[in-house]
């Protein structure tokens, strides 16, 4: 693998490990300040966010649902 190369390598992980924090953050500054909007775009269509080994919440609809009954 030439410089250039693994440069982009490491570039590409730099960005994708951002990312990563950037998502964490949202989901933690959406939660903590009840900030729907910000809590909803850390969510996919199809995502899943399980709670407990037994209780799953799928898709953002569902997910906001669980949430917004929590900040009550």
């Amino acid at each position: 693998m030439g410089l250039i190369e693994e440069l982009a390598t490491r570039l590409d992980r730099v960005e994708a490990e951002l990312a990563l924090h950037r998502l964490v953050n949202d989901y933690c500054i959406g939660a903590d300040h009840r900030d729907l909007t910000r809590w909803q775009q850390v969510w996919t269509p199809d995502a899943v966010w399980q709670t407990s080994p037994d209780r799953a919440y799928r898709g953002i609809e569902e997910i906001t649902s669980a949430v917004t009954g929590q900040w009550q």
